[in-house]
């Protein structure tokens, strides 16, 4: 025992787990940011100013994940076109988080209660849907949901109702509000920038005083190729600028795979492929792995379909892909074994019958390993990720509950 209360030590000396004692210890640095509004000593003086030397001698704590890799603490705007599975997504994420099981089908998450604000559903449309995820099987943990809530505004009382919630819930993890449409306060027209910014800001600061995870569902423009895929954000930058964390989702109507986007203020950014299956999306790895692995099996199909040696300008033709990007590819295959060249400008097949463990366009869901996650700024490399919350043996699994189930399931227009 310390000043400072209940030590590591203390916790296993009283037989408690080390999983005990870190849900213990994220309790404690919870109340100290609602109570304080920041962890640990106070930085500085009472007046609001500190020196650089106090700065640098300050200790502060890591950040923490509602989901790894994907979904820090902070306010997440996450945007994706209409019926592109948006709220498939963030109801993945919500339940994964409320049962304790594994997210996007691989990653470990700490169990807390989550909020769904389901704005633009009703209770029989998500019953439906959860049971699509599910069955009848419910998940331990609270996964509370509300179909209406007030404007978000620093008057519109939506605020004070979040911090009402998360004072009755101190387990909450995560706040899920889908959309934003149905919550932002009216602004003026002549003032887009500071609207949108005023409109997201008050959300912001909740999150970071709660320690709790918001993510708001949004939409993107009508942008086909922006430079910047953020500017596909629909709105103006104040939008994007007041969240800690932006996250987007694209894909082609239609298609089961697809990409998710983040960058934020305290993550490195980064590109995953997920495959959208039964309602459940799936995380396949980094997308530049998945593109390669995509067009390796396209080539290797092309191939083997063709049954004779064929020379890259063929294979393009077929995939009508670029001469040059197919010729440095099976180049780089007959390398890596894949393909076996004939000598005279043309491949064919090392092994007709097998290509290895790729993925394939006929089998877009298969993984083959488990995707470096991104760091939080400070917390080590890509290489070397953070270690993921070890969950109970008796957690609910989503991947395996919705294994069985084929995304031609999913009622017409129910992709959203």
């Amino acid at each position: 025992m310390t000043d400072n209360g209940p030590t590591e030590q203390d916790h296993l000396t009283a037989k408690q787990t080390k999983e005990e004692f870190d849900k213990w210890q994220r309790q404690d640095e919870v109340q100290q940011i609602r109570a304080t509004g920041s962890l640990g000593s106070t930085l500085g003086s009472t007046d609001g100013f500190y020196t650089l030397k106090e700065l640098m001698a300050h200790t502060f704590p890591p950040p923490r994940w509602a989901v790894e890799g994907v979904l820090p603490d902070g306010l997440t705007l996450l945007g994706g076109r209409p019926k592109i599975g948006k709220s498939w997504l963030v109801l993945n994420l919500a339940l994964a988080v409320a049962s304790g099981g594994k997210a996007l089908g691989s990653i470990d998450v700490e169990q807390g209660t989550a909020l769904f604000v389901a704005l633009e559903d009703h209770p029989r449309r998500l019953q439906q849907r959860i049971r699509m995820l599910l069955g009848d099987e419910v998940p331990a943990g609270d996964f509370i949901v509300r179909h209406e809530w007030r404007p978000i505004s620093k008057d519109g009382g939506g605020i004070d109702d979040f911090r009402d919630f998360i004072t009755k819930h101190p387990e909450t993890r995560l706040v899920v509000i889908d959309t934003l449409q149905h919550v932002r306060p009216s602004g003026n027209s002549n003032r887009i920038y500071g609207d949108d910014y005023d409109a997201l800001i008050p959300l912001q600061r909740c999150a970071a005083e709660t320690g709790v995870s918001f993510v708001v569902v949004h939409h993107l423009n009508k942008l086909s190729d922006p430079e910047d895929w953020l500017d596909s954000i629909s709105g103006s930058t104040g939008l994007t600028g007041a969240c800690d964390t932006v996250i987007g989702i694209f894909r082609d109507r239609g298609r089961p795979d697809a990409v998710l986007k983040g960058t934020g203020r305290e993550i490195d950014e980064y590109e995953y492929a997920l495959n959208l299956k039964g309602g459940l999306w799936t995380l396949l790895g980094p997308a530049d792995e998945w593109r390669t692995s995509t067009a390796r099996a396209e080539i290797v199909k092309a191939v083997r379909e063709h049954g004779e040696p064929m020379s890259p300008k063929e294979v393009s033709d077929i995939l009508d892909k670029s001469p040059g990007a197919v010729r440095k590819l099976m180049a780089q295959m007959s390398r890596d074994g894949d393909l076996n060249s004939t000598g005279d400008g043309r491949y064919t097949l090392t092994n007709p019958g097998n290509f290895g463990n790729s993925v394939t366009p006929d089998n877009p869901s298969t993984v083959t390993e488990l995707p470096l996650l991104p760091t939080l700024r400070g917390e080590g490399d890509s290489k070397n990720p953070p270690k993921s919350h070890s969950s109970e043996d008796n957690v609910l699994d989503l991947t395996a509950i919705a294994e069985a189930l084929d995304a031609e399931l999913i009622p017409n227009g129910g992709t959203e």
